[in-house]
């Protein structure tokens, strides 16, 4: 949720679970309901919707210590809406938006220095992963056994060409912070592609690119 003066100068971050439903004075409502809360800042609001949320127009409200509660503004929830982590890189005067897409089993980027390779097994983080099995209730964190894994596995292409899904998620540990493994399809020219991640009617998500070589 954006907008301003949410909080005060600085940034405000949930230290545990389960996530709490107030956090600097203040919560997210949706049709009344609170839902846990990950952080807080002047500008930004971040919350977990939990998966049993229907699938329809919703009422989504600001609500702060004060008594002060936003004006409803109406939002379509979806069975999923996967979407890949993106950051913001300058390289050489141009712009270019890395996908959280890492070489298996590490924190080394799939980017210019350390380009994917056909074959190798890339692990990719987002949100809107949709509902998941076992369910995992909003505000806890997701297991390691069983693993979480989504109900409607999303579809993958790098450029134009679709990879092979090995798990499709949540990540052990975290609050609603999607997984995707996959592997890299052969046939790529070594350059820069997007990552697109679909799933059901959902049109894809925020874009992020990857190296490949």
């Amino acid at each position: 949720m954006y907008g301003i003066n949410f909080g005060g100068d600085s940034i405000m971050s949930a230290g545990a679970f389960p996530l709490p439903l107030a956090l600097g004075g203040a919560s997210v409502l949706v049709n009344g309901t609170q839902l846990p809360m990950l952080s807080v800042s002047p500008w930004q609001i971040t919350a977990q919707l939990p998966q049993e949320t229907p699938t329809q127009s919703s009422n989504f409200q600001a609500s702060f210590a004060d008594g002060v509660i936003t004006p409803p503004e109406v939002g379509g929830i979806v069975t999923a809406a996967p979407a890949l982590f993106v950051s913001q890189i300058q390289r050489g005067g141009t712009t270019i938006y890395q996908a959280a897409a890492f070489h298996a089993g590490t924190a080394i980027p799939a980017d210019d220095d350390h380009p994917a390779q056909a074959g190798e097994v890339l692990e990719m983080y987002g949100t809107g992963i949709g509902a998941t099995d076992p369910a995992v209730p909003a505000g806890q964190p997701a297991p390691a056994n069983p693993l979480a894994r989504a109900t409607l596995q999303p579809v993958v292409r790098i450029g134009d060409i679709e990879a092979r899904v090995l798990f499709a998620g949540l990540t052990p540990g975290l609050a609603g912070v999607g997984q995707v493994n996959i592997v890299v399809p052969s046939g790529l020219k070594p350059g820069r592609y997007l990552v697109a991640l679909e799933s059901g009617d959902a049109n894809p998500g925020a874009l992020g690119t990857i190296a490949v070589q």
